[in-house]
Protein backbone atom coordinates (compact mmCIF):
# COMPACT_ATOMS: atom_id res chain seq x y z
CA UNK A 1 0.00 0.00 0.00
CA UNK A 2 2.95 2.34 0.47
CA UNK A 3 4.32 1.67 -2.81
CA UNK A 4 1.29 2.54 -4.43
CA UNK A 5 0.89 5.67 -2.22
CA UNK A 6 4.31 6.78 -3.90
CA UNK A 7 3.74 5.97 -7.10
CA UNK A 8 1.24 8.08 -7.41
CA UNK A 9 3.10 10.80 -6.16
CA UNK A 10 5.83 11.52 -8.20
CA UNK A 11 8.26 9.06 -6.49
CA UNK A 12 10.50 6.18 -8.43
CA UNK A 13 12.55 2.83 -6.53
CA UNK A 14 16.23 3.56 -7.21
CA UNK A 15 16.79 -0.20 -5.84
CA UNK A 16 14.92 -2.65 -4.74
CA UNK A 17 16.90 -5.54 -3.01
CA UNK A 18 16.39 -6.80 0.62
CA UNK A 19 14.23 -5.82 3.51
CA UNK A 20 13.48 -2.17 2.82
CA UNK A 21 12.96 -0.57 -0.92
CA UNK A 22 14.16 2.98 -1.21
CA UNK A 23 12.12 5.49 -3.77
CA UNK A 24 13.20 9.18 -4.36
CA UNK A 25 11.98 12.02 -6.01
CA UNK A 26 13.13 15.63 -6.77
CA UNK A 27 11.77 19.10 -5.60
CA UNK A 28 12.36 22.03 -6.59
CA UNK A 29 11.85 23.61 -2.73
CA UNK A 30 13.24 20.59 -1.18
CA UNK A 31 15.75 19.29 -3.15
CA UNK A 32 15.49 14.98 -2.94
CA UNK A 33 12.99 13.25 -1.46
CA UNK A 34 13.48 9.17 -0.25
CA UNK A 35 11.36 7.68 1.27
CA UNK A 36 12.29 4.07 2.30
CA UNK A 37 9.64 1.07 2.50
CA UNK A 38 10.62 -1.24 5.77
CA UNK A 39 8.84 -4.95 4.73
CA UNK A 40 9.21 -6.27 7.68
CA UNK A 41 7.58 -3.40 10.05
CA UNK A 42 5.19 -2.28 7.78
CA UNK A 43 6.47 1.30 7.92
CA UNK A 44 7.80 4.01 5.68
CA UNK A 45 10.58 6.87 6.75
CA UNK A 46 10.44 9.70 4.58
CA UNK A 47 13.93 11.64 4.27
CA UNK A 48 14.21 15.28 3.02
CA UNK A 49 18.17 16.22 3.54
CA UNK A 50 18.09 19.46 2.46
CA UNK A 51 15.24 20.62 5.28
CA UNK A 52 16.66 18.18 7.89
CA UNK A 53 12.88 16.36 8.13
CA UNK A 54 12.94 12.67 8.62
CA UNK A 55 9.42 10.90 9.30
CA UNK A 56 8.12 7.53 9.94
CA UNK A 57 4.84 6.35 9.20
CA UNK A 58 3.00 3.40 9.96
CA UNK A 59 -0.47 4.19 8.44
CA UNK A 60 -0.43 4.84 4.80
CA UNK A 61 -3.35 7.28 5.02
CA UNK A 62 -0.92 9.17 7.08
CA UNK A 63 2.03 9.12 4.27
CA UNK A 64 -0.63 10.03 2.02
CA UNK A 65 -1.46 13.58 3.94
CA UNK A 66 1.96 14.21 4.56
CA UNK A 67 3.21 14.01 0.46
CA UNK A 68 -0.13 16.35 -0.07
CA UNK A 69 1.00 18.71 2.49
CA UNK A 70 4.56 18.89 0.63
CA UNK A 71 2.78 19.20 -2.43
CA UNK A 72 0.73 22.21 -1.31
CA UNK A 73 3.94 23.86 0.23
CA UNK A 74 5.67 23.28 -2.97
CA UNK A 75 3.19 24.81 -5.27
CA UNK A 76 3.05 27.65 -2.70
CA UNK A 77 6.58 28.62 -3.35
CA UNK A 78 6.25 28.05 -7.07
CA UNK A 79 3.70 30.82 -6.63
CA UNK A 80 5.55 32.61 -4.94
CA UNK A 81 8.20 33.27 -7.81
Amino acid sequence: MFEKILWRHGFWPSNGSGRSRIFMRHSIVFGGIYAVVVQLRGKVRVILPEANISREFDRPSELRKFLEHLENLEEQESNFF
